[in-house]
């Protein structure tokens, strides 16, 4: 067999006569490669290896043989992926109603609250859409709307000093008989914790032009309570049950009271040079948020029966404090009587 070495390596040419065997091609004229290389010793074709190609490199394994500062940019653009994905999940606001419901659910209460409905669906003839929470403590349910805005302050203005303590509020009834006409209307009822009441609230970031934030938030929830109240309705058809449903924002942003003088107002330019600003946890903000003005019990004769009868409260607790004003809250009927047995009286004269 001839041999012939090319660059290092063994080559069969085929058989020859007279041709060197391999095992006497020893030496560096044996050597067919470039000057200064040195020979490379000849392997018999038994002992030889067969060399597989080798397989795409792992990335742990890759990684293994990378510069340090490429690492460190991998990682980097890891942390920024996952960066992202946070923001996005913070931008929903689920994850902070899901803090809130288990806030709820972990808190130990004399008189339990219970989450009766989470994401529950509702729809009256002004919309359709989701409550974030429904949380029920014998015929109370407490209609909730989470907010989470960023660094926010929501100011209430508080011109009228007796306003600072009250404890009535214009809430949801229903009231269900055997043999009779389910009734539901808003009325007033005596609500504690004792809290501000405001009608006036002022965002920052907000402009002249933009539209109220809190008023939109507030009628949506409003509609809400409406659309919930149905619900109760069927469900308690036939049955003697009088039901109480309270809407309520529970936020992030900080509840902040600017207490004021009107005459202290310059007319010229409706600036206020001096006002005392306080941050409570907690506050009612009643509002003409109802679509509908035509008050349940009486005609109306002025202008201002139109508007508050389409008057309605809505409670806004700072989520710090959610649950210890659960703790605190009672209800009670008026001394003159509840909204619904006046209600239940007028249907049962009128026949």
């Amino acid at each position: 067999m001839g041999v012939r070495r090319r660059c290092g390596e063994l080559e069969v040419a085929g058989s020859q006569e007279g041709t060197p065997s391999a095992s006497r091609l020893a030496g560096p004229q044996r050597s067919g490669c470039a000057a200064g290389e040195p020979p490379k010793r000849s392997v018999p074709s038994s002992r030889k290896r067969t060399r597989l190609p080798l397989a795409e490199p792992r990335h742990w394994t890759e990684s293994r043989f990378l510069p340090s500062c490429t690492r460190r940019l991998r990682r980097m653009s890891a942390h920024d992926e996952q960066e992202k994905l946070r923001k996005l999940l913070n931008a929903s606001g689920f994850a902070f109603q899901l803090a809130v419901e288990l806030a709820v659910r972990s808190a130990t209460f004399d008189d339990p609250w219970r989450v009766a409905a989470r994401e529950h669906p509702w729809s009256t003839t002004n919309g359709r859409g989701y409550v974030d929470l429904v949380l029920s403590r014998g015929n109370i349910h407490l209609v909730i709307e989470c907010k989470r805005p960023r660094d926010a302050v929501w100011m209430f203005l508080m011109p009228d000093h007796e306003q600072l303590k009250r404890s009535h509020a214009c809430i949801r009834w229903t009231d269900t008989m055997p043999h009779r006409r389910s009734l539901v209307g808003w009325g007033d009822i005596q609500v504690y914790p004792a809290s501000p009441e405001t009608d006036f609230c002022a965002v920052r970031g907000q402009g002249e032009t933009d539209s109220p934030m809190l008023e939109r938030v507030a009628s949506s929830l409003v509609d809400a309570t409406d659309g919930v109240s149905a619900d109760f309705l069927l469900l308690h058809h036939g049955s003697r049950v009088s039901s109480v449903l309270v809407p309520v924002i529970v936020t992030t942003a900080a509840l902040t009271l600017a207490s004021f003088d009107p005459k202290n107002v310059d007319l010229h330019t409706g600036d206020l040079d001096a006002a005392q600003f306080t941050t409570v946890s907690h506050l009612r903000f009643r509002k003409s948020l109802a679509s509908t003005t035509h008050p349940d019990f009486y005609e109306p004769q002025e202008l201002e029966d139109l508007s508050s009868g389409s008057e309605r409260t809505v409670f806004v607790v700072n989520a710090a404090y959610f649950v210890d004003w659960l703790r605190e809250f009672q209800t009670s009927a008026p001394d003159y009587g509840s909204p619904w047995e006046s209600a239940r009286g007028q249907a049962e004269a009128e026949g």
